[in-house]
């Protein structure tokens, strides 16, 4: 098993945040919301979006890289 930094785990796992599509009115773009490798400014619908089905998702992504 390989390790990567924490830079390049972040930078992997923002990049696959706003790389995910989503339906429209289904939730706001991440792309617009992922600013400086940080995420901000949502609505609370979005971060609960967020937290409970997205997170769960990139972050099984980013185990199998």
């Amino acid at each position: 098993m390989h390790h990567m930094s924490l830079h390049q785990e972040l930078n992997t796992f923002l990049e696959r945040m706003g790389a995910i599509k989503l339906p429209t009115n289904y939730g706001s773009s991440l792309v617009k919301h992922v600013v400086d490798k940080k995420l901000g400014s949502m609505k609370s619908h979005d971060y609960h979006m967020l937290m409970q089905q997205l997170l769960p998702l990139c972050l099984r992504m980013l185990m199998a890289v």
